[in-house]
C-alpha cells in the first residue's frame, strides 16, 4: 500500500526547514510508502520551493486573472515537476461564485470580453484559458453547485483555447501589465 502524492499544504520557508519536514517525506518516499511530494503553495515563497528542487508536485493559484506564479511554473514544470492548478476560475464570478469583485474587474480592464465565443460564460473562458496553457498540468475546480459542475465539464469538453486566440489573449493580458 503506498499513497499517489503527499502534499504539504501552504507551509512557509521556514516551517519546511526548520522542521525538517522536505527531509521527512522524501524518507517516506524512499521507503515506498509515497509515489511523489508535493506543495500547494504561492508567491513568493513558490520560486524558492522550486529552487530547492525537493518537490515533485506544486499546487499553485494560476488564472488569466492572477498570472503571477507563471514564469516559476514554467521553471518547475520545464525541470520535470508537477503542476496542479487551483484558483483556474477565480473561485467564480462575482455575484455567481465566491470570487473577487477587485479580481474579476480585470476581466473587464484587460477587455477578455471581447474573446468570448458566443453564449459563453466568463468563467468558462477562464478555465479554458488556463487549460491552454501546456504547463498547467491538471486544475482543481470546485463546487457544491450542480450547475456550476455541468458548466465546468461543458468547459473542458469544449477543449482549451486555439493557441492563436490564446496567444491574442496573452497578448492582450502582457500589454495590460506593461502599460
Amino acid at each position: 500500500d503506498y499513497v499517489d502524492v503527499y502534499q504539504l499544504h501552504n507551509p512557509s520557508l521556514d516551517q519546511c526547514s526548520s522542521a525538517d519536514l522536505v527531509d521527512a517525506l522524501n524518507k517516506f518516499k524512499k521507503s515506498g510508502k509515497c509515489r511523489w511530494i508535493g506543495i500547494s503553495t504561492s508567491t513568493p515563497d513558490f520560486k524558492k520551493f522550486v529552487e530547492w528542487n525537493s518537490f515533485d508536485i506544486f499546487q499553485i493559484p494560476y488564472s488569466a486573472l492572477q498570472m503571477e506564479n507563471e514564469d516559476t511554473m514554467n521553471t518547475a514544470a520545464n525541470s520535470g515537476a508537477g503542476i496542479i492548478i487551483n484558483g483556474a476560475v477565480a473561485l467564480g464570478e462575482p455575484d455567481i461564485g465566491k470570487g473577487s469583485k477587485l479580481v474579476w474587474d480585470n476581466f473587464e480592464k484587460y477587455n477578455l470580453h471581447e474573446f468570448l465565443d458566443t453564449n459563453e460564460t466568463k468563467t468558462s473562458f477562464m478555465l479554458r484559458f488556463t487549460l491552454s496553457n501546456k504547463n498547467a498540468h491538471t486544475a482543481i475546480v470546485g463546487t457544491t453547485n450542480p450547475e456550476h459542475l455541468n458548466m465546468n465539464i461543458e468547459s473542458v469538453l469544449k477543449g482549451p483555447l486555439d493557441i492563436s486566440l490564446y496567444n491574442q489573449v496573452r497578448k492582450r493580458i502582457d500589454s495590460s501589465f506593461i502599460g
